[in-house]
């Protein structure tokens, strides 16, 4: 409907309408010159307040609707208004031809401004098709009522499963502002005033602080009206499961596995992990997993295994879709193949082929730590035998037939991950193959030809048989009356010599006095009566030697738990005795310090000297131990044992039995040294004297 106008009044009204801002004017000024004027002539302008449809959706009706008259004012050429029209459209005539401004404002029955209009320019020619747009823009410096009415009857689940929300406003460009938001049975309610303007309500809802759902609307607020929002639920917001967890990641980290992945989910109530060792059968191993965790172990794995997880998120309302992940358990000790590992050469009669401990290593790598591995044990068949000296492996060939060559020995050696447990995830067996080979032969000159070799040729066999008496070991009444004698750091040559120190020496020589030669049921034996000292018998001076065979059954009548043995070496410098002892205890403590070998049962390096704290224990400068037999509380008191030496130039094997099995070496009482090989063992090179002791052990007594 359209509304006329000549000179002033107010025409016919007619329903009205408002839009977004928008501007369009058939006929726009002509700006920065004066248009001529001319007063005689008149025209007419239309005045259009109405925008197209498609804008509509903007603005809410029930603000539209509120719009009851618009106020229009004219000034230029010739100024009118105010006036007010109900029209959106309207004509005016017979206007003075001219510029002219036009402005307009929308107000609802009560007079209040709900919308202001562009200010626009025109110029009215006296043609047909002047006219101008007004385009109305909502006013949004005021407030606002937004009620929020979210119905779920329809979702179909229990009475009570919404007993907690977390609700906010955000609006555009803002902070969010905490909103209290009723609860009942059916849905939930919400209403306040607010500053005009666009907000997102969010809405976030619990079941037992378990988030089961998360709702967010924009709603808009306008001037002086009430935005009501009402929303009804369908079942499939409710009973939501998680979001399925993003990104996984499996790594392993020694003997674990080590899952993680990122929380893509705010509804979860926890996590679970299933594992399947390939079969397709898969068992819930990690459970009651706490909401937002995103590193979970598996410990109960093994090396060369393969293992499949899945990842699920779960809540009150079921599981996530799984995330897979899968990993083949590396071993520690990674092994190269046997196919690269080349056979090395061990020449025949030779007793101390070298083989480097870094190349029986080569190719093995510990997946673990990174350190270096180390070598346990060695072992190799064929006749030949082995051991580990420092940094090599020694294989002694000396015993393997000449016959042998090109046969093929196998090394085996123990690989260990230094530090951890003895087992088989931290240690593996390692195999090297061996050549034999003889020995390259130089070429000999005619005249060396027949080399000098040491022999003895007898008349007669009674020749023999004397000399054949000079290997005979000592007996008792000859040790007890020729070898020397030894008192903590005192030295006599024999108990002549003790006995004539008495007077000068006083206790120390006392001590050296107190072995006694004795009969019984095993024939002749030496015994020592006294505690508190370490006293020994020192084979006699001129009778040195780096060759020998020392062998004897030790034991005790008292229950005390020290120590007692063979010495394999003795060396004395000034006033200072050094004593290379294989030892034999029941794991004593004197005064808190222990009498070496508290395993009972070692190669011990012992000084005593006049400044020892202890002259009984004395200072020990070395030792390699074994636990053969164990240790017993009890003590001595009458347990026996017996104990080898052999003796090879500078390399010293000594093993030893059980307790009460005299008769049976145990294979691992073996130990081997070189005396070349260590610092405080280099002294003792060379021929030595070589005895018998017993430190702070009384009744000890040696048989056999």
């Amino acid at each position: 409907m359209q509304s006329s106008w000549k000179s002033a009044g107010l025409l016919i009204f007619g329903s009205v309408c408002i839009l977004f801002l928008a501007v369009a004017c058939s006929n726009p000024v002509m700006s920065g010159a004066s248009a001529q004027t001319n007063l005689s002539a008149s025209g007419s302008l239309e005045i259009n307040l109405t925008s197209s449809g498609s804008d509509r959706s903007a603005v809410p009706a029930e603000y539209t609707d509120a719009v009851s008259q618009f106020e229009i004012l004219i000034t230029g050429t010739q100024s009118m208004g105010p006036m007010f029209v109900t029209d959106s459209v309207i004509f005016l005539e017979d206007l003075p031809i001219g510029e002219y401004t036009v402005s307009a404002i929308a107000m609802d029955a009560e007079g209040k401004t709900l919308a202001a209009g562009s200010t626009l320019d025109v110029l009215v020619t006296g043609e047909e098709g002047d006219s101008v747009i007004i385009l109305l823009l909502p006013v949004m410096g005021g407030e606002g009522t937004i009620v929020l009415e979210y119905d779920w009857s329809t979702a179909g689940f229990p009475s009570g499963t919404v007993n907690g929300i977390i609700a906010s406003f955000t609006p555009t460009g803002g902070n969010s502002v905490p909103v209290n938001v009723e609860i009942s049975e059916n849905g939930l309610h919400f209403t306040g005033d607010f500053p005009s303007g666009e907000y997102v309500f969010t809405c976030e809802l619990f079941n037992d602080e378990v988030l089961i759902s998360s709702i967010t609307e924009t709603v808009r607020i306008f001037d002086g009206l009430e935005t009501e929002t009402s929303i009804n639920f369908g079942p499939e917001v409710f009973y939501t499961v998680p979001s399925p967890p993003e990104i996984p990641e499996i790594r392993q980290k020694g003997l674990v596995v080590e899952l993680s992945w990122v929380d893509s989910s705010e509804l979860e109530s926890g996590y679970e992990i299933y594992r399947s060792t390939g079969d397709g059968n898969y068992a819930l191993i990690g459970n009651n997993l706490p909401a937002n965790t995103v590193v979970w172990t598996d410990d109960s794995v093994k090396p060369g295994a393969s293992y499949h997880y899945k990842i699920v998120a779960v809540n009150t309302f079921g599981e996530s879709l799984p995330q897979e992940i899968s990993l083949t358990v590396n071993h520690l000790i990674i092994t190269p193949p046997a196919s690269d590992i080349p056979a090395l050469n061990v020449v025949i009669g030779d007793k101390e082929n070298l083989i480097s401990i870094d190349s029986l290593l080569e190719g093995y790598h510990n997946n673990l730590n990174r350190f270096k591995l180390e070598i346990l044990s060695v072992s190799v068949n064929g006749g030949a035998s082995v051991r580990i000296d420092g940094d090599n492996v020694i294989v002694d060939a000396s015993s393997v037939p000449y016959d042998s060559e090109g046969k093929k020995l196998i090394l085996e050696y123990k690989i260990h991950i230094p530090g951890m447990p003895i087992n088989s995830n931290y240690a593996v067996s390692g195999f090297f193959p061996l050549e034999l080979s003889v020995p390259e032969m130089e070429a000999v000159a005619r005249e060396n030809l027949l080399e000098p070799v040491k022999g003895y040729v007898f008349d007669n066999r009674a020749a023999l048989e004397q000399k054949m008496e000079l290997y005979e070991p000592h007996d008792p009444q000859e040790i007890f009356d020729n070898w020397g004698r030894i008192s903590n750091h005192a030295f006599y040559k024999n108990g002549e010599d003790a006995e004539a120190s008495r007077e000068k020496r006083g206790d120390e020589a006392d001590m050296a006095l107190l072995w006694k030669l004795k009969k019984g049921g095993e024939g002749t034996y030496i015994e020592y009566a006294r505690n508190s000292v370490y006293a020994g018998l020192i084979s006699p001076e001129g009778e040195e030697s780096d060759n020998y065979i020392l062998e004897a059954t030790v034991t005790s009548k008292d229950d005390d738990d020290d120590t007692i043995g063979l010495i394999v070496a003795f060396f004395r410098d000034g006033n200072t005795n050094y004593i290379l002892e294989a030892a034999r205890s029941h794991g004593s403590l004197s005064d808190g310090d222990y009498i070496e070998p508290r395993k009972g049962w070692g190669l011990v390096v012992r000084r005593l000297s006049p400044g020892a704290v202890k002259p009984e224990i004395g200072d020990v400068l070395w030792s390699r131990q074994l636990d053969v037999g164990g240790v017993n509380s009890r003590g001595w008191k009458h347990s026996r044992t017996r104990i080898r030496v052999v003796r090879d130039g500078d390399r010293i094997s000594v093993s030893t039995t059980d307790w009460d099995d005299e008769g049976n070496y145990v294979l691992d009482s073996l130990i081997e040294v070189d005396l070349r090989s260590e610092r405080q063992l280099a002294r003792f090179s060379g021929p030595r004297s070589y005895g018998y002791f017993t430190a702070s052990q009384e009744r000890t007594s040696f048989r056999n």
